[in-house]
């Protein structure tokens, strides 16, 4: 290393990141902004000093600062566990190091080249999808898709290969649920071994990558993940050249995937072949063609007149901790609109509203783009439970279940919980429209709203008086079409239950299995729906990573929103209108915050008053118990085998699609009622503590939930800051009618679970149970037991908070359009209602509804 290389250190989601800075040795590439600088990193589990720095010195000589990093838990970065590959983490910090690279001096911050090997070659593309003030991109032989990656290991080094690499991640996943330390597998080895790589040119290749924070070792685990990584379904959205290195004989990334992503980026990519194998890039002759092909195409990109500044308004990338406020450069001064979440409801408005050229919009979100695999392989929602990517509330103690707290995941991040729910597409029952409508909610009936749930949908069943096709959302039948979830179907039919085929349909009672909002086996969420066709328009400006903190209210009309960003407050100014969309939850906090709210509880705080109104109060929500039941059958414990992935990425179908809670129903409690007032899940694994019990053995789950409660509960202020969790206290099972209709269920399902097709299956009970049959004993264990169903609505209802148009009561300029305004809970999931309300507000705020 020169004496002019500086050791930099730059957080990362709290973790301390280290990286090298190397700037240039000439002012050739030189612009009136600085110079270029190429931010890189280094393969599946490489470091900066192994075997990157004859390239990095090569791009510093022709006139390119380098920032070359660690992901943390790698090299000299700190984080725990070590040694362990996370899509989710490594593409956290290389969004943190170009923030970081984009403050050294010197350094122009619209001339950043994402420059990656292998596995980072495919977070290089992911990412440089999100921030479009990339430059360009440079992937040398890329990883740029895990399923493709796991057939390509299966045909070039046998089955055998991936299932010895298999059973490693398996038993580290199982040393990680006991307790025990991670057990690490060597990431390049000879054949045979149990090497995530295995190579005949072991030996060399260790020597060629050896520097001395280099560990070659990775936790097990990490074979389990490759499948989760697709950076090639982002490449249609980077907006940057990018210059794609291929090796012809690739034996680890296979390059027909990599063709693929360079098609699909279009005329951006410069694609060049070369007759080599993976490692082959690192040392000798092919490495100086390599790096010569890389040198020409980052001069031709860089030069500072072909490098124009972009348009401000195209950042859409994630602010992180270091980033500076951006005020006056990613926002403009005013919008006609903006709109606070971008999730179910929001990002549906943003598209909508945009498709206006005249008018200029603002998504504001606090979470980042929807780019972790987990969000989009179905199965694998459970695993963002708790991370970066959910909110992680919390309930305040529950007096109707003994006091106990629930959790409350919400997602953080574009689509909102529609990235992270179980994809169920239910609209509610035909009664629930039209008691909203009876009780004042004008426009709201099941013939006002049924357009706007057929405009939204592509169902791939075909048209008819109930469903629509050609509308942005995907529907679609299930591709696992579990055995387990089929035992349940033909239980509940043994137990005189009628089979439906369509929850959507003319009745909604009987079981059956539930269609769901994907699209060719994986999420449609409304980020994929709505939000990505609509981000390449110039009227829309996505401010991500942005906190809003209140809405600025002057002179009794809502003005704009001020949001921290960046680790600055700013306003976003509305000409026209505020629009609320953070959820049931968010939305009457924010509400709260800026003085709308109970004038009373708002005093308290110190918050001047603009309006009294009853926000937050109303809250209503889903209560679950789920039966939990062993078995000998395999469930989906074990989706994430290479054969699924294989069967995903080739057919778009298997357990990798499930969407677990597969099937269900709807029920009576109790004889004389006209609608549901119970629905069922079932789930093909074992479910339990709040979906945070990791599954140890095959098992599957299915119970009721009170689809239609009484309850009411309320959404308060904890505190008058606005990083601070709201009070929420759903008061489940706090009447009569409630407790009587979660027993009621619970018997059915004992009743369904007592059928042939069930019991035939069922090695034993799993976790708790009733201590008997008894009214007294089954509630005491759905107090114990139960959970939400993620389904909370009614915070700033039609009728006490906003008019039937969703304007907020005495507040020109403001709306609220979520779950947060249904006068009642619908009796179903409410994903698909949510969507059904913001496409109908869309109307409304067009004036054409």
């Amino acid at each position: 290393m020169t004496n002019r290389t500086t050791e930099i250190t730059f957080p990362s989601h709290g973790v301390r990141c280290a990286a090298w800075h190397l700037p240039a040795k000439s002012e050739a590439l030189a612009g009136a902004a600085g110079r270029p600088c190429v931010v890189m990193a280094h393969g599946f589990g490489g470091t900066r000093d192994a075997g990157l720095l004859d390239y990095a010195k090569a791009f510093a000589h022709a006139g390119i600062d380098v920032f070359l990093f660690d992901y943390r838990g790698f090299g000299s970065s700190e984080g725990a566990p070590r040694q362990d590959v996370s899509v989710r983490r490594q593409r956290q910090d290389y969004h943190a190091a170009i923030a970081a690279a984009r403050h050294q001096a010197g350094v122009d911050p619209d001339r950043i080249v994402l420059w990656g090997t292998s596995y980072s070659a495919g977070h290089a593309i992911a990412v440089a999808a999100q921030d479009r003030r990339i430059a360009a991109v440079v992937a040398m032989t890329p990883a740029t898709d895990g399923l493709a990656t796991l057939a390509h290991i299966a045909r070039s080094g046998g089955v055998g290969r991936l299932l010895r690499a298999t059973r490693h991640g398996l038993l580290d996943v199982a040393r990680a649920l006991t307790g025990q330390g991670a057990h690490q597998v060597p990431i390049v080895g000879v054949p045979g071994s149990a090497a995530v790589i295995p190579t005949p040119d072991a030996e060399n290749i260790c020597a060629a990558l050896a520097g001395p924070t280099w560990r070659n070792e990775v936790h097990a685990r990490a074979a389990l993940k490759v499948g989760l990584n697709r950076p090639t379904t982002f490449a249609a959205r980077v907006t940057c050249p990018v210059l794609m290195q291929v090796g012809a004989n690739d034996s680890v990334a296979p390059p027909d995937a990599a063709r693929r992503t360079a098609e699909k980026a279009g005329q951006r990519a410069r694609l060049i072949e070369y007759p080599v194998d993976h490692f082959d890039v690192y040392h000798g002759p092919w490495q100086q063609k390599v790096l010569a092909d890389q040198l020409d195409f980052l001069r031709h990109t860089l030069e500072p007149s072909r490098s124009p500044r972009r348009p401000a308004s195209a950042d859409t990338a994630p602010s992180t901790s270091t980033s500076p406020s951006t005020k006056g450069e990613a926002m403009s001064s005013s919008y006609d609109y903006v709109i606070v979440g971008a999730g179910s409801a929001g990002a549906v408005l943003a598209a909508r509203l945009s498709e206006d050229p005249t008018v200029q919009v603002a998504l504001i979100e606090a979470g980042g783009p929807d780019t972790a695999e987990e969000v989009h392989v179905p199965v694998a929602f459970p695993q963002l439970f708790k991370s970066d990517l959910d909110w992680d509330l919390d309930s305040d103690p529950e007096p109707g279940i003994g006091g106990r707290r629930t959790y409350l995941p919400r997602g953080k991040m574009f689509g909102g919980s529609s990235s992270m729910n179980a994809m169920i597409y239910i609209r509610g029952n035909r009664a629930d429209y039209d008691g909203w409508a009876a009780a004042g909610a004008t426009g709201w009936s099941y013939t006002d709203v049924l357009p706007y749930f057929r405009r939204s949908e592509d169902n791939q069943r075909g048209e008819d008086e109930f469903h629509g096709v050609g509308g942005p959302l995907t529907v679609s039948d299930g591709r696992s079409e579990h055995p387990l979830a089929s035992a349940f179907v033909d239980a509940a039919e043994q137990a005189g239950h009628k089979r439906n085929d369509d929850f959507n349909g003319e009745t909604q009672f009987g079981v059956g299995r539930y269609q769901l909002t994907q699209r060719g086996g994986m999420r449609c969420s409304t980020s994929v729906a709505y939000l990505h066709p609509a981000l390449e328009r110039p009227n829309l400006t996505v401010l991500s990573s942005a906190r809003a903190q209140r809405v600025v209210i002057e002179g009794g009309r809502a003005t704009g929103v001020e949001v921290e960003r960046g680790g600055g407050v700013e306003t976003v100014r509305a000409e026209r209108e505020v629009i609320l969309s953070a959820g049931a939850y968010e939305s009457p906090k924010l509400l709260m915050l800026s003085g709308v709210g109970p004038a009373a509880s708002l005093s308290a705080f110190g918050i001047d008053v603009v309006r009294d109104l009853p926000v937050g109060e109303g809250l209503q929500d889903h209560y679950m118990t789920l039966l939990n039941f062993r078995t000998d059958v395999e469930s989906l414990m074990t989706a994430a085998s290479p054969d699924n992935a294989v069967l995903l990425q080739s057919e778009g179908r298997g357990p990798l699609t499930s969407n677990i809670g597969e099937a269900g129903g709807f029920f009576r409690s109790r004889d004389g009622l006209d609608a549901p007032d119970v629905q069922f899940h079932a789930a093909a694994v074992l479910f339990h503590q709040e979906g945070l019990g990791a599954p140890t053995e095959h098992g599957f789950a299915f119970g009721p939930c009170v689809v239609a409660p009484t309850s009411r509960g309320a959404v308060t202020l904890r505190s008058p800051r606005p990083d601070a969790a709201p009070r929420i206290v759903h008061n489940y099972l706090m009447t009569a009618e409630d407790r009587d209709c979660i027993v009621a269920g619970i018997r059915i399902a004992r009743e369904i679970a007592a059928q042939s097709a069930v019991a035939d299956v069922v090695t034993g009970p799993f976790g708790d149970a009733p201590a008997s049959d008894s009214d007294e004993d089954v509630l005491a264990w759905a107090q114990r037991a139960g959970q939400t169903l993620y389904h909370p609505t009614s915070t700033c209802a039609i009728g006490s908070v906003v008019d039937p148009e969703l304007r907020v009561f005495d507040v020109p300029g403001l709306r609220v359009v979520d779950a947060s305004v249904f006068p009642t809970v619908p009796r179903g999931n409410t994903n698909a209602p949510t969507i059904m309300a913001a496409e109908k507000a869309a109307d409304l705020i067009k004036g054409v509804a």
